[in-house]
C-alpha cells in the first residue's frame, strides 16, 4: 500500500539547471519516454546500414503497435500495486512518437529536396548552353549538341536500366517462394529437428526473431545472385542498344558525306513560304530544330515528313532530303528496342542541328567514351534497388515483435493486411504456427517445481498461473492481454504435430533449460488433479512478528502485503478455511480469530513494538486449540491447524515448554508447521532450526522483506487436495 501511495504522489525533483532528478521515484517517467524513443529509433533505422527507412503506412502501423505494447507491459508492472498508466500520459507517448516521425520525415523531405537541387546544379552547363543558342542563333554548335545528346542519351540509358534493373528484382524476389514470414518460421522449425547444435536451438528459443534474421540472410545472398544475374543481362542489352544507336548515325555519316549541302544544312533542306515576315535569324533557328525532328523521325522509325510544323510556321522539307532519310529507313533501319528507347526519353528536345554532317561526325567521335562509361556504370541490386526492397523483406519476415507473454513464441501475424493497431480488436497478436511449451520460457509447478509441458492453448479458464507477484485465472489472465489471441486457429492433427516437434526439442534442450530456471526436468507431466479437484480446507495460526525489528514502514509493510497474498491465494481455491492471527513481541495478543477468509480485515491488524517472546506466541497458539479441537467434529478444519510461524530475531529465554506441549498435546490435529525466518538482520538461526524440526516443519530461510510475499503465496497454495 505504502508503495503504491508512492508511486501515485512522488514527482520529479527540480534541479538549479532546469534538469529534473528522477532517482527516488519507482516509476521514472522520462525512462519510459526514453523507451518510447528508443523503440522508434530502432525502427526507423536500417537493419543492415547506418540508414533511414523512408515513412510508409506499414512502419507507422509498427511503431503504434510498439508503443501499445510498451503501455501493456507497464501496465502489468503497475498492476499489483493496483495502479496504470493514466490516459492522458498514454496519449503523451503517441505524441511523443507524432513529433518523433515528423521529424524524420522532414529530414526525409529536405533530403530530396537538396538531392534535386544538386542535380540541377550538375545540369547546368547543359542550360547555359540551350539558353545561349537561343539568344545567339548565328552560332555554331553542332558539336556542343552532339556530346550534349550523348550525355543526355547515356543518363537516360542508366535510368532506364535502372528502372528496368527494378523491375528485374521485384519478377526474381516473386519467384522466391522463401521469403515470406511463414516459410522462414517453418525452415526454422524444421532446423530444430535437425541434426542441430543445442546452442542453436537455444539462441532459437530464447531470441526466434534473430534466428529468422539469420535464415533469411543466408536465403537472401542466393536471391541477390540471381538479381545480379539477370541484371547483368539487361545491361549487356542496353549496351548493345547503344552500340546500334551509333552504328546508325555513322551509316547516316558515310552516306550523308556523299551527297551535296542541300540534304546537310538546315538552311537548305527546308523552305517556307511566307519568309518576309520572319528574319533570317528566326528562320534558321526553326529550321535546326525541323533538322532535328527529321533526324528524330528516322531513329525512332516514324514515317519521313513532307513537312514540319514549327512555331506555328510550316516548313516544307526538299525532296532530295526526304529522299535521303527514307533511303535510310530502309538501308539502315533501327531496331524496335532502340526506337522504343528513344520515344521514351524524347532526347531531341532540347538540342538543335544546323550542318547533319558535323552533328553526326561530332557524335561519332565520342561512340567508345560513353559506351565505355555506360559499361563502367554498376548495375548491381545495392545501386540499382531504391524501393528498399531488401529492407521491407526483411521487415515482413521478422514480423510483429511481440512474443507470447506465456511461452515467448513470436507473434506471426502479418498486421499489415488491417489497417489498424497491432494488438487492436480483429488484429491481434496471435501464433499462428502453434504455441511452444510453456517450459521453453521457464515456467513450472509451484510445489513440485516440474517443467509445464503445457501450451497456451491447453490452459483451462479456471487454472491458476503465476506471473511475476501475481496470481491468475486464465481466464482474468486473458482479460489483461487483450491484445492478445491464446487459442490455436490449427485443427487437432496440426496441433499434434506442433506438439510432438516441441517434444523431440525439448529432450534435446530441456536439461540446460531446467538448470538455468531451476526446474526438474521431465518429458512428461505427472498427472495434475483434476478440475474438480478440492483442497483440503485448515484452519491457519498465522503467527506475526511486531517487535522493534519489524518497526520500518518497509518490514511490517511487505509482511501485511504477504499475509494479504496468502489470504487472496486460499480464496481463489475456494477452501472452507478458518484463520487466526496472533501478533507478538514481548507479549502475544489474538487479534483475529476463527475467521472465514472474507471476513479478515487486515486494517485490524496493529503493530506491537518491542521485545521477542516466543513462549508468549507459543503459549497463545495452544490456547486457540485448545479452544476448538475438543469442540469439533472428526472432519472438521479444526482437526486441520496449519502453523506459519514468522519471525526476524531470536528469543534468548526458554520456550522449550511450549514447544513441548504442542508436539505432544497437539501433534494430532497440526497437519503442517511452517517456520519462515527473516534473517537479514538475525545473527543465528539455530534456535529456529530446532523448533522446526521438533514441529517437523518447512523452513524457509528468508533473506529480504520483499522475500515474504512469494514464501507466504508458495505455502497458501502447499496444502494437499482430495479428488471429489
Amino acid at each position: 500500500m505504502k508503495i503504491r501511495n508512492d508511486i501515485q504522489k512522488q514527482k520529479p525533483i527540480e534541479q538549479a539547471d532546469s534538469k529534473l532528478d528522477e532517482r527516488q521515484m519507482y516509476l521514472p517517467i522520462s525512462t519510459v519516454f526514453k523507451e518510447v524513443i528508443k523503440q522508434i529509433t530502432a525502427v526507423m533505422h536500417s537493419l543492415e546500414s547506418n540508414g533511414v527507412k523512408q515513412i510508409q503506412m506499414a512502419l507507422i502501423q509498427k511503431i503504434v503497435g510498439q508503443i501499445n505494447s510498451l503501455i501493456i507491459n507497464v501496465n502489468a508492472e503497475l498492476s499489483p500495486f493496483c495502479l496504470s498508466l493514466s490516459r492522458p500520459l498514454k496519449s503523451t507517448f503517441h505524441s511523443c512518437a507524432v513529433i518523433l516521425l515528423t521529424k524524420y520525415y522532414y529530414n526525409e523531405q529536405k533530403k530530396y529536396f537538396d538531392e534535386t537541387l544538386s542535380s540541377l546544379d550538375m545540369k547546368k552547363k547543359d542550360f547555359k548552353l540551350y539558353f545561349t543558342n537561343m539568344v545567339d542563333r548565328g552560332t555554331e554548335l553542332d558539336k556542343e549538341y552532339a556530346i550534349k545528346l550523348c550525355n543526355d542519351l547515356k543518363e537516360g540509358f542508366i535510368q532506364l536500366m535502372f528502372n528496368d534493373g527494378q523491375d528485374v528484382i521485384d519478377k526474381v524476389v516473386n519467384r522466391s517462394i522463401y521469403l515470406n514470414r511463414q516459410w522462414i518460421q517453418n525452415a526454422c522449425d524444421d532446423k530444430l529437428l535437425a541434426d542441430q547444435t543445442t546452442q542453436f536451438i537455444l539462441n532459437y528459443i530464447r531470441n526466434p526473431r534473430e534466428s529468422f534474421k539469420q535464415l533469411f540472410k543466408e536465403k537472401w545472398q542466393d536471391v541477390e545472385t540471381k538479381i545480379n544475374q539477370e541484371l547483368a543481362l539487361k545491361k549487356a542489352d542496353y549496351i548493345s542498344v547503344l552500340k546500334e544507336y551509333f552504328t546508325c548515325m555513322n551509316n547516316l555519316l558515310k552516306e550523308i558525306q556523299k551527297l551535296p549541302s542541300s540534304v546537310k544544312l538546315a538552311g537548305e533542306i527546308f523552305t517556307i513560304k511566307d519568309s518576309n515576315s520572319l528574319s533570317m535569324n528566326e528562320q534558321l533557328n526553326d529550321k535546326k530544330c525541323c533538322l532535328t525532328t527529321l533526324l528524330e523521325q528516322y531513329l525512332t522509325k516514324r514515317d519521313i515528313p513532307s513537312s514540319i510544323e514549327q512555331n506555328n510556321r510550316n516548313y516544307i522539307v526538299s525532296a532530295q532530303a526526304a529522299h535521303f532519310f527514307q533511303s535510310l529507313l530502309k538501308s539502315s533501319e533501327p531496331s524496335d528496342a532502340l526506337s522504343k528507347i528513344l520515344i521514351a526519353l524524347s532526347p531531341f528536345n532540347q538540342i538543335s542541328i544546323g550542318n547533319l554532317e558535323t552533328f553526326s561526325h561530332a557524335l561519332a567521335e565520342q561512340r567508345d567514351v560513353f559506351i565505355t562509361e555506360l559499361d563502367k556504370a554498376d548495375v548491381c541490386f545495392k545501386s540499382v534497388d531504391k524501393r528498399n526492397v531488401y529492407e521491407n523483406l526483411l521487415d515482413r519476415v521478422l514480423g510483429c515483435p511481440d512474443l507470447c507473454p506465456c511461452c515467448n513464441r513470436p507473434c506471426d501475424v502479418d498486421h499489415t493486411k488491417m489497417q489498424s493497431k497491432p494488438g487492436s480488436k480483429n488484429n491481434e497478436h496471435l501464433c499462428m504456427s502453434g504455441h511452444t511449451f510453456w517450459a521453453m520460457n521457464g515456467y513450472k509447478f509451484e510445489i513440485s517445481e516440474e517443467t509445464s509441458l503445457f501450451t497456451c492453448d491447453q490452459i483451462q479458464n479456471n487454472n491458476i498461473v503465476v506471473v511475476g507477484p501475481r496470481r491468475y485465472q486464465w481466464s482474468q489472465f486473458k482479460i489483461e492481454h487483450l491484445d492478445w489471441l491464446f487459442d490455436s486457429s490449427l485443427n487437432r492433427h496440426d496441433l499434434n504435430a506442433v506438439h510432438k516437434k516441441f517434444s523431440a526439442i525439448w529432450n534435446k534442450v530441456g536439461p540446460q533449460l531446467c538448470q538455468e530456471y531451476g526446474m526438474t526436468f521431465v518429458t512428461r507431466n505427472t498427472e495434475r488433479a483434476s478440475s474438480n479437484a478440492i483442497y483440503t480446507a485448515h484452519h491457519f495460526v498465522l503467527l506475526l512478528d511486531a517487535s522493534a525489528s519489524m518497526d520500518s514502514e518497509i518490514r511490517w509493510g511487505y509482511l501485511m502485503d504477504a499475509v494479504r497474498e496468502f489470504l487472496k491465494r486460499r480464496r481463489e481455491l475456494k477452501t472452507d478455511d478458518r484463520f487466526t492471527i496472533i501478533v507478538f513481541s514481548d507479549y502475544a495478543e489474538v487479534q483475529i480469530v476463527n475467521q472465514v477468509v472474507d471476513d479478515v480485515d487486515l486494517q485490524t491488524i496493529k503493530y506491537h513494538d518491542g521485545g521477542t517472546s516466543f513462549s508468549s506466541a507459543f503459549t497463545c497458539v495452544s490456547e486457540v486449540i485448545n479452544q476448538f479441537k475438543n469442540k469439533s467434529s472428526v472432519n472438521s478444519v479444526h482437526q486441520n491447524f496449519a502453523i506459519v510461524f514468522m519471525t526476524d530475531g531470536e528469543d534468548q529465554n526458554s520456550f522449550e515448554e511450549e514447544i513441548n506441549t504442542l508436539v505432544n498435546t497437539h501433534h494430532s490435529v497440526i497437519k503442517k508447521f511452517c517456520t519462515l525466518a527473516l534473517t537479514d538482520r538475525c545473527e543465528s538461526i539455530e534456535r529456529l532450526e530446532e523448533i522446526n524440526r521438533k514441529m517437523n516443519g518447512s523452513f524457509y530461510d528468508i533473506q529480504s522483506p520483499a522475500g515474504l510475499v512469494p514464501i507466504y503465496a508458495q505455502i497458501a497454495t502447499s496444502t494437499t487436495v482430495s479428488i471429489s
